[in-house]
Protein backbone atom coordinates (compact mmCIF):
# COMPACT_ATOMS: atom_id res chain seq x y z
CA UNK A 1 0.00 0.00 0.00
CA UNK A 2 3.20 2.53 0.98
CA UNK A 3 4.39 1.61 -2.46
CA UNK A 4 1.75 2.44 -4.59
CA UNK A 5 1.47 6.06 -2.45
CA UNK A 6 5.29 6.71 -3.25
CA UNK A 7 4.36 5.89 -7.42
CA UNK A 8 1.52 8.26 -7.05
CA UNK A 9 4.04 10.86 -5.53
CA UNK A 10 6.31 9.93 -8.38
CA UNK A 11 4.14 10.28 -10.93
CA UNK A 12 3.15 14.13 -9.64
CA UNK A 13 6.93 14.61 -9.45
CA UNK A 14 7.17 13.88 -13.21
CA UNK A 15 4.44 15.72 -14.53
CA UNK A 16 5.29 18.97 -13.36
CA UNK A 17 9.02 18.14 -14.32
CA UNK A 18 7.71 17.71 -17.56
CA UNK A 19 5.59 20.59 -17.67
CA UNK A 20 8.16 22.74 -16.73
CA UNK A 21 11.09 21.85 -19.16
CA UNK A 22 8.25 21.71 -21.73
CA UNK A 23 8.03 25.53 -20.94
CA UNK A 24 11.03 26.01 -21.07
CA UNK A 25 12.19 24.29 -23.87
CA UNK A 26 9.88 25.98 -26.38
CA UNK A 27 11.46 29.55 -24.80
CA UNK A 28 14.07 28.67 -26.07
CA UNK A 29 13.73 27.17 -29.13
CA UNK A 30 13.37 30.04 -30.85
CA UNK A 31 14.22 34.00 -31.26
CA UNK A 32 10.84 35.86 -30.32
CA UNK A 33 9.94 39.39 -31.57
CA UNK A 34 9.11 40.17 -27.55
CA UNK A 35 9.57 39.24 -24.41
CA UNK A 36 5.70 39.00 -23.99
CA UNK A 37 5.33 36.61 -27.11
CA UNK A 38 8.08 34.21 -25.49
CA UNK A 39 5.98 33.65 -22.24
CA UNK A 40 2.72 33.05 -23.72
CA UNK A 41 4.44 30.32 -26.33
CA UNK A 42 5.59 28.86 -22.96
CA UNK A 43 2.30 29.03 -21.22
CA UNK A 44 1.05 27.50 -23.96
CA UNK A 45 3.12 24.76 -23.92
CA UNK A 46 2.77 24.60 -19.79
CA UNK A 47 -0.57 24.17 -20.32
CA UNK A 48 -0.82 21.81 -22.95
CA UNK A 49 1.60 19.24 -20.83
CA UNK A 50 -0.08 19.59 -18.21
CA UNK A 51 -3.61 18.87 -19.95
CA UNK A 52 -1.93 15.67 -21.27
CA UNK A 53 -0.57 14.73 -18.11
CA UNK A 54 -3.87 14.85 -16.74
CA UNK A 55 -5.94 12.83 -19.62
CA UNK A 56 -2.99 10.58 -19.01
CA UNK A 57 -4.01 10.06 -15.32
CA UNK A 58 -7.27 9.83 -16.28
CA UNK A 59 -6.85 6.89 -18.51
CA UNK A 60 -4.67 5.06 -15.86
CA UNK A 61 -7.11 5.77 -13.28
CA UNK A 62 -9.80 3.99 -15.54
CA UNK A 63 -7.70 0.73 -15.84
CA UNK A 64 -8.26 -1.67 -13.15
CA UNK A 65 -4.96 -3.84 -12.91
Amino acid sequence: MILQYVFVVAKIIYTVFVCIVAALVSGCWKTYDSEMQRNMIMLICFAVTGLLGAISWCEMAKIKY
